[in-house]
């Protein structure tokens, strides 16, 4: 995957405290964080798809109250799309504002090689963001 996933620190130590039953040490966050880290990615690139009766259970429980009072419609098939993508996205760090004297050096063709250098235009100007 090449963009770069975030693994939040409350994660890590909640994580660390359930498995090694105390106050974790920078030893025990590392070693939870060299298997979240891949974890994340796995996830991000490889969403669990609810089930029919997962839906219908968010669909009966979450969305039912918000129908009742005319909130809002979503259909099973939105509420099986919101939850993959929220998956896919949610340690995924953001894509940087990118101003338009970067996007001009963007490709944006659809070959393995343009997409590999628009990647790199990206993460230069995203690692000279973050140097300053």
């Amino acid at each position: 995957m090449s963009k770069k996933i975030v693994v939040p620190e409350s994660i890590v130590d909640a994580v660390a405290r359930k498995v090694y039953q105390r106050d974790p040490d920078s030893v025990i966050r590392q070693n939870v964080l060299c298997f979240l880290q891949p974890a994340f990615e796995h996830l991000a690139e490889n969403p669990i798809v609810p089930t029919d009766e997962q839906i219908d259970y968010l669909n009966s429980r979450f969305l039912l109250g918000h129908l009742k009072r005319g909130e809002c419609y979503v259909s099973g098939f939105i509420i099986r799309e919101i939850a993959t993508e929220v998956q896919r996205v949610m340690f995924v760090d953001a894509e940087p504002e990118v101003p338009e004297a970067v996007k001009v050096l963007l490709d944006g063709g659809d070959s393995q090689t343009d997409r590999e250098t628009d990647s790199r235009i990206l993460e230069a100007y995203r690692r000279g963001k973050e140097s300053k």
